[in-house]
C-alpha cells in the first residue's frame, strides 16, 4: 500500500512540473518596446551683445544681426 502511495505521488509530482514547464515555455516573452536612436542635436549657440551670457540661438532674440537673452537687454543696449 506504502509503494501505492509513493508510486501516486511520484507520478503527481512529475506531471505538476511538466505542466509548470510547459506553461512557461508557452507564455510569450515580454514585448521590449522599440530601441529609438538617439540623435545628438547641435545647435548654435550666441553670445548677448549686452551681457555675454551664451544661449541657445533659438532662445534668442535677435536684432539687426545683434543677439540678447531677454528683452530687458535689448531695450537697455539699443538705448545706450
Amino acid at each position: 500500500m506504502l509503494r501505492l502511495l509513493l508510486l501516486v505521488a511520484s507520478i503527481v509530482i512529475v506531471l505538476v512540473l511538466i505542466k509548470r514547464r510547459l506553461s512557461q515555455a508557452l507564455q510569450k516573452p515580454p514585448q521590449q518596446p522599440p530601441s529609438v536612436p538617439t540623435e545628438a542635436k547641435t545647435e548654435k549657440v550666441v553670445r548677448c551683445d549686452h551681457c555675454g551670457t551664451h544661449i541657445p540661438d533659438s532662445e534668442a532674440i535677435t536684432h539687426q544681426g545683434q543677439h540678447f537673452c531677454c528683452p530687458a537687454h535689448q531695450r537697455d543696449y539699443q538705448q545706450r
